[in-house]
């Protein structure tokens, strides 16, 4: 590869395509579980009751589904077993998690070190743990590294065009203002 330089920089196409060719040596290291197939779950997804199987048949017809409902009634389960099912049997293609990132307590957290999945981890540590039930933890780690699984702060998802292919989990919204929720 040449490299174009500018004043003793290099131009911004030499550095995109430097980074691109990274991130695919990158991915090219990083092998799938060997023990394995990538997408096998160590149990399969089913509602524990009638009303998560009326959630489960609205989240298969309808693209949209909010739910709501008491703490520990299985609202993220049910949407993290049907992602991966999905995911397993090839209906789509890529997972996004995303949630506010408010905190519950009026004193805060204050600073959290670290890049965006840093920041993030505290607050999706049950999706993790609900993920990890199903496919272990090596396994969400690749689906991670290889952008398979997403992690977003609800307040980046303004302007993201989302594909068909995508399951989107829009977690812990009830303190989203309207106005974020039309975004």
């Amino acid at each position: 590869m040449s490299t174009k330089k500018t004043r003793g920089r290099q131009t911004d196409r030499t550095r995109r395509t430097y980074h691109t060719e990274n991130n695919i040596t990158e991915r090219r290291k990083h092998t799938p579980p060997a023990n394995k197939d990538l997408l096998d779950l160590k149990h399969e997804f089913s509602p524990r009751t009638k009303n998560q199987s009326e959630v489960v048949r609205s989240m298969v017809e309808n693209d949209i589904t909010i739910v709501t409902g008491p703490a520990g009634c299985g609202k993220s389960a049910i949407a993290i077993g049907l992602a991966l099912t999905h995911l397993r049997d090839k209906k789509i293609d890529k997972i996004i998690i995303t949630r506010p990132t408010i905190e519950a307590s009026p004193k805060g957290n204050g600073f959290l070190p670290g890049d965006l999945m840093d920041k993030m981890a505290p607050y999706l540590i049950p999706l993790f743990e609900l993920i990890k039930e199903y496919i272990g933890k090596e396994k969400l780690e690749y689906l991670i590294k290889n952008e398979i699984i997403e992690i977003a702060p609800f307040e980046y998802m303004r302007g993201r065009n989302i594909s068909d292919r995508t399951y989107l989990i829009a977690d812990e919204c009830q303190n989203c203002t309207m106005e974020q929720l039309k975004m």
